[in-house]
Order: C-alpha cells, then sequence, then structure tokens
C-alpha cells in the first residue's frame, strides 16, 4: 500500500515532456500551415483553365446529305463509328479524316 504523502504516479523526465510539447506545437503549425495554403490556392482559382479547355472544343463536319440523320454513334480508342441508318462511317478523329464508309442500303 501507499502511504499518503508519496506520489502515485512517477513524473515523466524532463526532456520527454518537452519533446511532446514540441511535436504538439509542430502538429498545430503543419495543420494550419495546410488550412493557409488550401486558402491560398482556393483564391487564385482562375477560370481560365475551364475556358482554355472549353476553347479547345473542335468540330467534325462529314458532309452528310440533309436528309441523313445519326442512329448510333460509338467511340473506340481513336476511331469514331457513326451509323446513320443508310451508311456507317469510320473515323479517324486525331487526323479527322473518313477512313471507311460503308453503304449498308441498296438504293
Amino acid at each position: 500500500m501507499t502511504k499518503s504523502d508519496e506520489p502515485v504516479g512517477v513524473d515523466a523526465p524532463k526532456w520527454l515532456r518537452n519533446g511532446v510539447y514540441i511535436m504538439g506545437f509542430v502538429l498545430v503549425a503543419l495543420f494550419l500551415a495546410l488550412v493557409v495554403t488550401i486558402g491560398y490556392k482556393a483564391s487564385r482559382y482562375s477560370p481560365t483553365l475551364v475556358e482554355a479547355a472549353k476553347s479547345e472544343t473542335k468540330t467534325l463536319g462529314l458532309g452528310l446529305p440533309p436528309d441523313q440523320q445519326f442512329k448510333d454513334v460509338t467511340i473506340n480508342g481513336d476511331r469514331l463509328t457513326v451509323n446513320t441508318g443508310k451508311t456507317i462511317y469510320v473515323i479517324d478523329v486525331p487526323t479527322q479524316r473518313i477512313i471507311l464508309r460503308v453503304n449498308g442500303q441498296q438504293d
């Protein structure tokens, strides 16, 4: 049994206590730096990046007759397949060229 005048717990060494204080301070400082960095980057958000992505959109004219409409469009890698019901077009997207035209119906 312990006497009433003896301490119940043992005090930690001074270097250990100081080390815990320093690690706690560093942890709080790094968390605050993270919050400040996120706030800084959010305040410098530039919508020009979104506009730049929109301006890079290209159109591709197939030269279809006015009576033909798209029935099905499929993309596989660099190839775009367009089915108009009468004709199937296979297009190479990077070069924007029709590489295959298949007539499905005999007129």
